[in-house]
């Protein structure tokens, strides 16, 4: 970026706050640390629920298409933040209301001391629409 064009944490958390995707970011252990408004409006969940806890404490309980549990394995947010590489997945996450969402996800691991992140952001898009119009054998069903 432009080194005259500096934007302070407020600005960057205000651009944060009115994408139309979910963000949120976590620290070290996985904590999350912000929640957009997008991620409310996606999950359901409002910041003041999911603050301070662990992505993978049942809260958006991600699955692939065959049902597996990616939060206690093949976690995309974990995998990054094991080997640096940013990650596109397709999914369903869990709405507060326990209905699934099918979402895509972006990982990307926040840079750390020593090469051991910091935390990282899951940026996240609502793909029902499109699992709506699709037939059933484009989703692997």
């Amino acid at each position: 970026m432009d080194p005259r064009f500096d934007l302070d944490q407020d600005e960057m958390l205000r651009l944060l706050d009115v994408l139309h995707e979910g963000v949120y970011i976590t620290d070290a252990d996985r904590c999350i640390v912000y929640w957009s408004p997008g991620a409310e409006r996606i999950t359901g969940w409002a910041a003041e629920d999911v603050l301070g806890r662990r992505c993978r404490d049942h809260l958006l309980d991600h699955v692939d298409f065959r049902g597996q549990d990616l939060c206690r394995g093949a976690c995309p947010l974990a995998l990054c933040m094991m080997d640096g590489r940013p990650r596109t997945e397709r999914l369903f996450l869990r709405h507060k209301d326990d209905r699934r969402v099918y979402v895509e996800v972006r990982t990307f691991a926040l840079d750390g001391a020593a090469e051991a992140p910091r935390g990282a952001v899951e940026v996240f898009r609502d793909l029902t629409l499109v699992n709506d119009l699709l037939p059933a054998d484009d989703l692997g069903t």
